[in-house]
């Protein structure tokens, strides 16, 4: 036994616990208090004959025949005795039935004072949160804010049948470059053309009047297939055309290497007679020191020249040759060119845009400073910027990086009525997500996963589809879906043959695969996800997506891939019983507003498939065992 009391300090968490009982304690206590006051009232309420558990609706409905049962009394004129005992009867009824309605159950006085107690300790302290304690407002739009540049972009009709632009028609075009048009068969220029073109030489001239003048960056956002790429290839070439001096002027940078070659080559085509050198760097030709000799040679006196005007790359290479390559200056940039400009910015490989900057900044052009008098006559023009896609973003984080000045947004519209409709596009993208007017869009619906292949082959046979790229979203599932279909082929004796086009098919490879689909020797052509954006395959008629898109602009890029140029296209996608509804709710999204029609098979048709599957399914598991 102690002989002193010794109050020792033990901490506030303690005194926190001791708190914390102490209060649900009180709150056990109130409870209890109420479902005592609850049954009390209810005991009540039955000696007074009244149902405590109907609802409001059924109160309601006895109260009113009990003011038509008073009415009709003191019609009848019967005694002020019986009218009052009516009239109290009823009223003492149907005070009661409001005290119900106000409050679940009458309480007696003594309840009501303990009820009003705790009432008023709770409101002093409630100690916790009270679920529903609170009322529900209807929560208030927030309008989305944006720039005038997005929210007031410049609208471009999408019909390519009624061209009324000729190539004649601008005579901002040199000589030249009209002849190189119409030497591979460009007699008029699509609407995003008409538009872009001229507005972008108008810039550069403004540069060349002796006044100071910074050129406004572009960001053009059209519906795949409506010819972005000469929207931005012919102003580069007529503008870099005049200089005598070899300078790198024009950067033109791609997400893909399959993609920078075949710009490149377009480059290549319209820039003939006109002295310009166009030069590929993507690392997939020729090594690093080989690009490094074809972009800048060594003087005697130790200095560098250029040896070209226009470089493709991708950002991956172009670090490595900002970083690695002596000599090699954008000191003289005039353009930079970002085509599938939203991927490039999702995919910043090796940070590229920083590089660029800071390459830029070593050579004096700032980033944009604050424009006046003073920067004008003293800091020298920056290069213009020029973005193309068919899904621009306008999620500020992301334009942030690509440091804009003054932008100006071209757009689609659906149709002439809508060109001067302000407002930005849908989502995170910038304008709206237009599909072409001449794709027929359509979906089948397949009970079973496994049935797919069958399904596929069933199309491919009955309706004689041919000129078919046919989209997976792996790699592996592109090799199987290839070599799959195929054996059913050779089981059924039909004469359809496939191939595949994917990351593990190298570049010489798959431009001889490309190159015999365009002459119509392969007949159906499986790709993975990654060959949607961009590529410019001819001979494109039909569109299937073995698995439906996880996202909306991959849809658009997908079937981008046919109705192109102002030719009609069909687009399938395969889609399993729980995926029908967020495919049209996908849709929903674009600003599509054509008919979706629905392919229909009985499934019950294909079992004169199933001992060619089996046999199909044996012997492709049978190659997959050989080849490990």
């Amino acid at each position: 036994m102690s002989l002193f009391v010794v109050n020792r300090y033990l901490g506030d968490g303690n005194d926190e616990k001791c708190e914390k009982s102490n209060d649900l304690n009180k709150l056990l206590l109130k409870v209890e208090e109420r479902r005592k006051l609850k049954e009390e009232n209810e005991r009540v309420a039955r000696a007074n004959g009244v149902n405590v558990r109907e609802s409001k609706k059924e109160r309601h409905k006895r109260l009113r025949k009990l003011r038509r049962k008073e009415e009709k009394n003191q019609k009848k004129g019967e005694n002020d005795d019986n009218e009052e005992g009516v009239s109290g009867e009823e009223g003492n009824e149907g005070d009661k039935c409001n005290e119900f309605e106000d409050q679940d159950i009458e309480l007696p006085e003594s309840g009501q004072d303990s009820l009003k107690k705790n009432e008023g300790e709770k409101s002093e302290s409630p100690g916790f949160t009270v679920i529903g304690g609170h009322d529900f407002k209807k929560k208030i739009e927030v309008k989305r804010y944006l720039p005038d540049w997005l929210a007031k972009p410049f609208r471009i009709p999408t019909d390519l049948k009624n061209l009324s632009t000729t190539v004649n028609d601008l005579p901002d075009l040199d000589k030249t470059i009209v002849d190189n048009l119409k030497k591979h068969g460009v007699t008029h220029f699509f609407p995003v053309q008409k538009e872009v073109i001229p507005w972008v030489l108008h810039e550069r001239q403004k540069c060349s009047t002796g006044l100071k003048h910074w050129p406004r960056d572009v960001c053009v956002s059209v519906p795949t297939g409506s010819g972005k790429t000469l929207a931005f290839v012919l102003p580069v070439i007529q503008s870099l055309k005049p200089s005598l001096i070899r300078r790198v002027r024009a950067l033109v940078v791609l997400p893909v290497q399959d993609l920078a070659a075949q710009v490149a080559k377009v480059f290549v085509q319209y820039a003939q007679g006109t002295g310009l050198r166009v030069l590929t760097v993507t690392g997939r030709a020729m090594p690093l020191h080989t690009e490094q000799s074809l972009l800048v040679r060594q003087r005697v006196d130790g200095g560098f020249d250029s040896r070209v005007d226009i470089v493709v790359t991708t950002p991956g290479r172009l670090v490595e040759h900002l970083t690695q390559t002596a000599g090699f200056t954008l000191s003289h940039l005039q353009f930079v060119v970002v085509d599938e400009a939203d991927r490039v910015i999702d995919n910043v490989k090796n940070d590229w845009l920083y590089h660029l900057e800071n390459h830029l900044l070593a050579a004096g052009i700032k980033r944009i400073p604050a424009l006046t008098l003073d920067t004008l006559n003293s800091d020298p023009v920056r290069p213009q910027k020029l973005l193309f896609s068919a899904t621009m973003t306008q999620d500020p984080e992301k334009l942030k990086l690509l440091n804009l000045f003054q932008p100006r947004l071209f757009t689609s519209s659906l149709d002439s009525a809508n060109e001067t409709k302000n407002g930005g596009g849908k989502d995170d993208n910038a304008g709206d997500l237009v599909l072409p007017a001449e794709l027929q869009q359509k979906w089948l619906s397949c009970s079973h996963e496994q049935l797919k292949p069958l399904i596929l082959y069933h199309v491919l046979a009955t309706e004689g589809w041919r000129g078919v790229l046919c989209f997976t979203h792996y790699t592996d599932a592109t090799r199987r879906l290839a070599r799959l279909l195929s054996l059913i082929c050779a089981a059924c004796r039909l004469q359809l043959t496939v191939d595949e086009i994917s990351s593990e098919v190298s570049f010489e490879q798959r431009n001889r695969i490309v190159a015999e689909f365009t002459r119509g020797d392969i007949d159906v052509l499986v790709c993975s996800d990654a060959y949607a954006r961009g590529m410019d395959i001819s001979g494109v008629r039909y569109v299937i997506l073995y698995s439906p898109p996880k996202h909306l602009n991959n849809y658009i890029h997908q079937v981008g891939r046919t109705a192109r140029a102002g030719v009609a296209g069909t687009s399938l996608t395969l889609l399993n019983p729980p995926q029908v509804k967020s495919f049209h709710k996908l849709l929903k999204m674009s600003s599509f507003t054509g008919k979706l029609e629905e392919m229909k098979i009985d499934e019950k048709e294909l079992s004169y498939l199933e001992e060619p599957y089996r046999d199909s399914l044996t012997a492709l598991k049978n190659e997959a065992t050989d080849s490990n």
